[in-house]
């Protein structure tokens, strides 16, 4: 994975707004992830943004299709202050 979109800051802190699956992820409305890194999956034609759990460590990728608004990310995701 590259060259993905900047949405997400490393070592931020995001709530889940609503429970969902992405690839083979599935996010939890409320837990509370940190991101960790972001990429391009030539396979998925997705860039994925990849967060680890605060309290467990549980690594997710959340895959964003190429054709998809970047801004889509709002919709399952808020930045915890």
């Amino acid at each position: 994975m590259a060259n993905a979109p900047e949405i997400f800051r490393k070592g931020v802190r995001y709530r889940v707004k609503k429970s969902f699956m992405s690839g083979a992820s599935t996010f939890i409305g409320g837990e509370i992830l940190v991101f960790d890194l972001d990429g391009y999956s030539f396979y998925d034609e997705s860039y994925g943004y990849q967060f680890h759990g605060q309290g467990n460590g549980e690594i997710k990728t959340w895959m964003l299709d190429e054709n998809r608004s970047v801004d889509s990310w709002k919709q399952y995701f808020e930045e915890v202050p």
